[in-house]
């Protein structure tokens, strides 16, 4: 039995151990690719009727490309998805773009970007460039991942519809179905699912056959697909131990928050493709956890703060408000006009704020830049630490939203490990004339176990002996150094038990 010693206590063996919770380390992330290996470029069939139409009628329309994935560990942990295709067409509008898992599991990556209706042609912007007779004189190389920088639904948006789109805007999308859905699709035998995301509990289930696929919608116009690749990023991610723990978003530099095309001002977000979007991927917290806290940190520019409307969106969709039009009295009030952050004379950030949100925030969002007089660097001159207010904006009525709205951070603290995943910040700007830039955000979570807390401490232990034992005396005069014969020492003995499974053993005594 386990026995604390009392200190006035003497006793011949006493073994004390030390134990911790044993804390695992995670390895290093792997990235496992395929790509497709046709030997040249395969033509992408036009549709053979005037007109467009939004989506895929018959999927034995559709130009195909496989590739094979291979290496991803049954215990591994998903972290990212990304595809590659390298591609020419001549109307980026009449395009949707499938990628099929190896279980059949299918993520529309794109569907008449800029149709307004299931029938619009969409943008006309080139992709790639063709010569006279219609063969391909080069490629566009466009990506879609978890991690995209722009929203597949805007793709050509930037161009004006008469210019090769990556040539002038990014072309690191994050996929966008925009509502298109597969049921009715002939000869579509797989499960659609909403993003990539959705895919990652498969594991090692994702090694297999993957396919694309690229359908014209379009009558008229046409194009090539010359190859496509796809690369997997796992990671084998033990659980961390109990605290808090912070994740920077993914984006590589600043991200420019999309000015409103037209003059005036609108509280909310018509459509959720106007808006940036901005990722973070969260690891870090165990099955059965407790969350007891969520923050959010957003280093941000902008020249008018009651343009903006910024959400939280969980990895399971819900989604949190955290400001609205700060300082506007109507739905088309163009709220406080302070500055957060600054910048250049040519519209370049020079400087960010930083503003947080969490439930124990001591501001109130919608008094955002109240205390500046509309005139000055919010953070300079009052507190930039907030709790969310949505102002009453109803996302419901909001495009391309599919999410579950939800109106403060405890809601969210239920999901436990359904927090694991990729968290989107979006901004919208929602008054014309001003702009601004996203820096990166930071989103930081406490967890702690629900059930009982690890042992941790010293444990003594007795030795097994009744009463006193000699030592026996050397039988002969003089010294020796070590022992001759082990049978000739006195040997007591004490039994060790209830130390944990699972434990570090930090010293012995």
């Amino acid at each position: 039995m386990m026995t604390p010693l009392p200190l006035s206590k003497s006793c011949w063996l006493t073994l004390s151990v030390l134990f911790a919770s044993l804390i695992l380390q995670a390895q290093v992330p792997d990235v496992s690719c395929g790509s497709s290996s046709n030997p040249s470029f395969i033509n992408i069939p036009d549709r053979p009727l005037a007109g467009c139409v939004e989506g895929i009628e018959d999927l034995n329309t559709a130009a195909t490309l496989t590739a094979n994935i291979s290496g991803i560990p049954a215990e591994a942990t998903i972290l990212d998805i990304e595809v590659s295709l390298d591609i020419q067409h001549t109307w980026v509008g009449d395009l949707t773009i499938l990628l099929e898992a190896p279980d059949g599991s299918t993520v529309p990556l794109l569907s008449g970007p800029g149709a307004s209706t299931s029938t619009g042609c969409g943008d006309s912007s080139d992709l790639g460039s063709e010569s006279a007779d219609f063969n391909p004189t080069s490629f566009s190389t466009i990506t879609f991942s978890t991690f995209g920088a722009t929203d597949a639904e805007s793709m050509g948006a930037a161009s004006g519809g008469a210019s090769e789109i990556c040539a002038i805007e990014s072309c690191d999308f994050f996929p966008n179905a925009d509502g298109l859905s597969l049921a009715g699709t002939a000869n579509f035998t797989g499960t659609q699912v909403n993003d990539l995301a959705s895919l990652f509990a498969q594991q090692d289930g994702l090694n297999g056959t993957w396919t694309i696929y690229v359908h014209d919608g379009g009558g008229g116009d046409v194009g090539t697909l010359d190859d496509f690749s796809i690369c997997i990023t796992h990671d084998i991610i033990v659980q961390e131990p109990a605290g808090t723990f912070c994740t920077p978003s993914n984006n590589a530099g600043p991200v420019n928050i999309p000015d409103r095309a037209v003059a005036g001002c609108i509280d909310g977000i018509p459509d959720l493709a106007e808006a940036t979007q901005v990722t973070a991927f969260v690891t870090s917290i165990p099955p059965g956890s407790e969350v007891t806290d969520i923050s959010v940190s957003i280093d941000i520019q902008h020249t008018w703060v009651g343009d903006l409307t910024i959400l939280l969106q969980a990895p399971d969709g819900s989604t949190l408000p955290l400001v609205s039009g700060a300082g506007a009295d109507t739905e088309t009030g163009c709220g406080d006009s302070s500055d957060l952050g600054s910048e250049s004379a040519d519209f370049n950030p020079t400087s960010y704020s930083t503003i947080t949100f969490s439930a124990a925030g001591i501001s109130d969002p919608e008094l955002m830049g109240s205390g500046t007089g509309g005139t000055s660097i919010i953070c300079d001159l009052e507190s930039c630490d907030f709790f969310p207010n949505g102002d009453g904006i109803n996302l419901g009525a909001t495009t391309n939203f599919a999410g579950l709205q939800v109106s403060s951070f405890e809601q969210l603290y239920d999901l436990g490990d359904g927090l694991n995943g990729v968290w989107r910040l979006i901004v919208h700007d929602g008054g014309g004339g001003d702009v601004g830039v996203v820096e990166d955000f930071e989103l930081c979570i406490t967890h702690q176990p629900t059930g009982p807390p690890p042992p941790s401490g010293t444990a003594c232990f007795d030795s097994d002996n009744e009463t006193p034992q000699n030592i026996p005396d050397r039988p002969v005069g003089g010294c020796i150094d070590g022992i001759p014969d082990l049978n000739d020492a006195l040997a007591v003995t004490g039994t060790v038990s209830e130390v944990p499974e699972d434990v570090t053993i930090t010293d012995i005594s």
